[in-house]
């Protein structure tokens, strides 16, 4: 199905109220069965409406609050996976920036989880149930970190993580990561596990290689990709490398061919973030591979029981 006619409005509620509510009774009430008295919550009249239509048709909307939180998001069924979501949230997002909301926050039932880590939000909290819906608390920082935009002067842990996550999420096939110990501040954490295990899952080809030069530390300590691997070993792998002429103490990591994010070894140095430069990638491509091919399975995470 193709729309050419797709339109995001800034929507007040005093005109749009019966609009926006027939989308949002049609998708939540009708579709998910959630009660209308939840649905109908009182907290429209304070908050920054938007409405999606095609031509006159509305087939869409999105709610935030002052206080940063996003919700009311829904899209009719039949415009579902069309980037019709991912439209209206940037939108919510520009309109966000433009009046100094810069943290967001929203609480996500669980099946879209996933939409919104593309989108760079971060898990923020534990799962709970509205009207018998799993959900989860997410947050989302739109301070600086624009993950679409170059990134020279890049301070390592953060914003390096969030960046990094936001890759790990716009993955396709490839995410090649190079890393000391794997730190665990950076790449064991649930959002960016969860990003490479739906990875490892979206294709027979999805490739997945983590380089290590010091296993003793994630043996010690556990960590969330060691279990991906164990698990997904047909996509996910983790090798060691202790000595080469191109080993060094950075931190990297390569999406697809065309997406890297760097933090030197030196800690008065800054590192960089380029989502989009296949030239950039194709540099840390090479050193990951070369590396890789002098590297080995380490025999004490092959035993290490999960």
């Amino acid at each position: 199905m193709s729309h050419s006619s797709i339109t995001i409005i800034r929507a007040d509620w005093r005109l749009y109220e019966k609009t926006l509510k027939s989308v949002r009774v049609e998708v939540f009430v009708d579709e998910q069965g959630i009660p209308a008295h939840i649905e109908n919550d009182r907290m429209d009249f304070d908050a920054f409406h938007f409405l999606v239509r095609d031509g006159q048709h509305a087939i869409g909307c999105g709610r935030l609050h002052k206080n940063g939180k996003v919700s009311r998001m829904a899209i009719l069924e039949e415009y579902r996976r069309e980037n019709i979501g991912s439209q209206l949230l940037e939108f919510i997002h520009d309109y966000a920036k433009e009046n100094s909301i810069l943290e967001l926050n929203l609480t996500a039932q669980t099946t879209a989880k996933h939409f919104y880590q593309r989108a760079g939000y971060e898990i923020d909290g534990e799962l709970f149930k509205v009207a018998g819906v799993e959900h989860i608390p997410m947050r989302l920082s739109l301070s600086d970190n624009n993950p679409n935009e170059f990134r020279p002067a890049l301070r390592y842990p953060q914003p390096y993580g969030e960046l990094a996550l936001h890759l790990a999420n716009k993955a396709n096939r490839y995410l090649r990561i190079y890393s000391q110990q794997l730190d665990h501040d950076v790449f064991d954490i649930a959002a960016f596990a969860d990003a490479v295990s739906s990875l490892s899952r979206r294709s027979r080809h999805s490739d997945i290689k983590i380089l290590i030069n010091d296993s003793s530390t994630i043996i010690k300590r556990g960590h969330r990709l060691l279990d991906l691997s164990r698990r997904l070993s047909s996509f996910i792998k983790i090798q060691k490398i202790s000595s080469h002429p191109e080993v060094t103490a950075d931190t990297f990591m390569v999406k697809d061919l065309d997406g890297v994010i760097y933090s030197p070894a030196q800690p008065d140095r800054l590192g960089f973030y380029e989502p989009a430069s296949r030239a950039s990638s194709q540099k840390f491509i090479d050193k990951f591979d070369l590396l890789w091919s002098k590297s080995q399975p380490d025999p004490e995470l092959r035993q290490l029981r999960l």
